[in-house]
């Protein structure tokens, strides 16, 4: 019997090995492939997140809206 416990401990060993390998391939390939065809559709698209255009303007400032200060908003904040 001591001959299958250690046959069991080498192959537990092994299976690890394996599973670290195979976990490693697993989620690059999923990484990967998610996050290279999002954005390669961004890209075709021509979406551009993270706002790294160069401004056609002259200046950086971005324009906002005016916000109305009233009784109203202030009860409904959120």
């Amino acid at each position: 019997m001591k001959f299958w416990s250690r046959v069991w401990l080498k192959w537990k060993a092994l299976a690890l090995r394996i599973a670290r390998v195979q976990t490693l391939v697993l989620l690059s390939l999923f990484y990967f492939t998610i996050f290279g065809l999002y954005a390669l559709i961004l890209r075709l698209l021509g979406r551009d997140l993270l706002d790294k255009k160069w401004p056609k303007n002259k200046s950086f400032w971005k324009n906002r809206e005016k916000l109305t200060v009233d009784l109203e908003s202030a009860k409904h904040q959120f």
